[in-house]
């Protein structure tokens, strides 16, 4: 499966990762699905960060072998530029004379493998480097790596390392599991405004929305943060939807391992959501209104759903990413997830597969917060997941928790007021 992490080995790890048994975890899931979620997960999360250990080492050390192969150590010129590259801590055991030697080329390839594994490291153990070794080097605002841009040795070893990825068996079987992903969430979303929206008119423009929006994924290689994806960083989904292309993007990455089909869908029906959110799809109606549903945002905006910020500015089109949008995205994931429940027989699973089925990464029981810290327009996961997901009657049939009390309540779309 994972030709770049030797592909039996890969296959055989992960297989036994798949088969190892969990505990039982009863009834306390119907408190807290997001805390159930996580802990019947936590061995298969513990297996999924060993698998990208020995993944990083691969990746670390051929990008490192590329940069020093790919150094010129042939001239003073050469030998000052590779100073001017090396973090401050390593310029006393790097000054070279400035006549080209056999000693200075000795030095100066220690001094390339220093460089090269620095490099490789920031590449690939993103915050700790970029904090404590190189932060000198970085504006705050830019993207990392931005000094050695200049450097086309450097350029060359990360595109290559680049396309290793890009072309290893496991990018290209994650590539093809997105598209098929998508291509079902579309048809759950066809079914679901069909069934749902009664307005035939709106439904008509809803679904002529729906048929052009596309799954692309064609600029994931050359995004400025793909490294961030195959870190070690416990990184959210690299997904989004484009109001201006309606396209939605989901990339490979290496936390890919942790997802299932349901996680996919999950993910993938949030992001098409936005295609029908406030800021999309509203037709010049207030703000805190949903073409699709009117009355749906000022019922997710309720103390007993998720209590979302309503939208402050005045017209649609000045819309950006909302707490209310996300609110709206979410509650779209569980309509969608509860109907492909039912038609994959999600409730012939035992509980344990169940819940697993829904971990969305190691981001979701691992600091979540911490990621979003500069962005405010997201729940927590344990919010959206105990708040809104669960609420929603196909779910909690789905986990036999309909007679399980809560002070949060299910947003029908039709009412205001949640319950009702």
């Amino acid at each position: 499966m994972l030709k770049i992490l030797s592909t039996s080995k890969f296959c055989i790890l992960f297989q036994i990762m798949l088969l190892f048994g969990f505990p039982s975890y009863a009834n306390y899931h119907c408190s807290s699905l997001s805390k159930a979620i996580c802990d019947a997960s936590k061995d298969r999360n513990d297996k999924t960060k060993d698998l990208q250990r020995t993944f990083l080492e691969r990746i670390q050390d051929r990008l490192s072998k590329k940069i020093q192969s790919s150094f010129p150590i042939n001239s003073v010129s050469s030998y000052q530029k590779l100073r001017r590259l090396l973090p401050s801590i390593f310029n006393q055991e790097c000054m070279f004379d400035e006549e080209s030697s056999e000693f200075n080329t000795e030095k100066a390839n220690n001094c390339i493998k220093k460089l090269s594994n620095t490099l490789s490291n920031v590449v690939l153990t993103y915050e700790e480097y970029y904090e404590r070794e190189l932060d000198y080097f970085f504006d705050l605002n830019e993207p990392i790596l931005k000094s050695y841009a200049r450097s086309s040795f450097i350029r060359r070893a990360l595109k290559e390392i680049k396309l290793w990825i890009a072309n290893s068996d496991f990018y290209k079987e994650e590539e093809k599991t997105i598209q098929d992903s998508f291509d079902l969430t579309k048809v759950m979303f066809t079914n679901y405004i069909n069934k749902k929206v009664t307005n035939i008119e709106l439904r008509k423009k809803a679904l002529y929305k729906l048929e052009s929006v596309q799954l692309d994924n064609s600029k994931c290689v050359d995004d400025k943060d793909f490294f961030l994806y195959w870190s070690d960083e416990d990184i959210p989904p690299n997904a989004e939807y484009s109001r201006i292309s309606n396209t939605v993007r989901l990339c490979p990455s290496l936390l890919s391992i942790a997802y299932s089909q349901y996680s996919y869908v999950y993910i993938l029906a949030h992001e098409i959501a936005h295609a029908f959110d406030s800021c999309s799809f509203n037709y010049k109606l207030d703000n805190n209104k949903s073409g699709l549903f009117p009355n749906l945002n000022q019922c997710l905006m309720h103390s007993n759903s998720i209590g979302a910020d309503p939208i402050e500015r005045k017209y649609y089109y000045f819309c950006g990413s909302e707490v209310l949008t996300e609110a709206f995205a979410n509650w779209f994931s569980g309509e969608i997830l509860g109907d492909l429940f039912e038609m994959k027989n999600f409730k012939k699973l035992n509980i344990n597969e169940k819940l697993l089925s829904l971990n969305i990464g190691l981001r979701m029981c691992n600091g979540e917060q911490r990621m979003f810290k500069l962005n405010q327009h997201h729940h927590s996961l344990s919010e959206v997941f105990d708040k809104i997901i669960l609420q929603n009657p196909k779910i909690k049939d789905a986990f036999y928790c309909q007679d399980e009390r809560s002070e949060n309540a299910y947003c029908s779309g039709y009412s205001t007021t949640p319950g009702q």
